[in-house]
């Protein structure tokens, strides 16, 4: 009877303490916009975007010490549902030997493979962490011919007017001003060049919910696209190419997980799988409900400085 009433007490004073306070308020943030109730529309617009930047550098450098470290996020448990969109993007980045590439979020998987092939790339990432991490690659591997990288805004791309022939860009987009970055892409491109985006979106309802209850995952200037980002994204390129991916397939997530279970999930994933290509090909406005996104953009805009 004592424990029982110990925790009982323990349980009171959590749901009065400041902590719980704070989550709540964290989840109401997140929920008004996941749901489109935030009279803004958008959790950058009244930001200052000098103390927004800072917060992410840091969130970003808190990551990539764990990952140094040899830590696994709780993600890291069931990306593999992922593996279609994946291929999807993988494949929108071939042939690109001779070309000049710019890694937004950049990570080894997304420089040095490019380098291989020949690809003149250079990695860029708000995290100086990321980046002394990145550089360590390239020079272990022997690829600085082909491979730099350095500390950069993603919002402010420093590179010529119209001197890249594409842009990669891998779980960043939602991080940031799409506006100001779409507009910094769409100027530094060559005008038959491209962007390549794997993104977040915002209506799954299932991820929208572990979305909330995770806040620790992510900061507050997070935002999964919807539709005003693919506005945006047609107004600063004439060419919007998008596929959607996991309707269905987040379902494996949550099997994979429950302990003991993640085989489970892993061959229940080609039938999920197989159930969303067949769903989307004939209610294609569906893929609004889906939680990622692989898009080319092309053909960009001159909107002027």
């Amino acid at each position: 009877m004592g424990s029982e009433r110990r925790r009982t007490i323990d349980c009171v004073a959590w749901w009065r303490s400041s902590r719980f306070r704070a989550f709540i308020r964290e989840a109401r943030l997140r929920s008004c916009y996941i749901f489109g109730r935030a009279r803004t529309g958008h959790p950058l617009d009244t930001e200052n975007a000098t103390d927004r930047i800072a917060r992410e550098a840091r969130h970003q450098n808190r990551r990539m010490e764990h990952a140094l470290a040899g830590e696994l996020e709780l993600r890291d448990r069931f990306y593999f549902i992922n593996r279609a969109a994946n291929a999807r993007y993988d494949g929108l980045l071939a042939g690109l030997k001779g070309k000049r590439v710019v890694v937004v979020g950049s990570s080894d998987c997304g420089v040095t493979p490019l380098a291989r092939e020949g690809v003149y790339v250079e990695g860029t990432d708000i995290s100086p962490l990321s980046i002394e991490k990145l550089q360590r690659s390239i020079e272990k591997e022997g690829l600085g011919e082909f491979a730099s990288a350095r500390v950069m805004n993603a919002e402010d791309l420093q590179y010529a007017p119209a001197s890249l022939d594409m842009i990669t860009c891998s779980g960043v987009l939602h991080h940031i001003d799409t506006e100001k970055a779409l507009r910094s892409w769409a100027r530094s491109l060559k005008p038959d060049g491209a962007v390549v985006l794997f993104e977040p979106l915002a209506l799954h309802p299932f991820v929208a919910l572990f979305r909330v209850v995770t806040p620790h995952m992510r900061t507050p200037d997070e935002h999964p696209l919807r539709t005003r980002d693919f506005r945006l994204m047609a107004k600063y390129f004439a060419v919007v190419q998008r596929s959607d991916y996991g309707l269905l397939t987040p379902l494996c997530a949550g099997i994979a997980m429950i302990p003991g279970l993640r085989r489970v999930a892993v061959r229940l994933l080609p039938w999920l799988e197989a159930a969303d290509s067949g769903v989307l090909k004939r209610f294609p406005l569906m893929g609004n409900f889906c939680w990622l996104t692989v898009v080319r953009l092309a053909r960009p805009v001159d909107r002027g400085p």
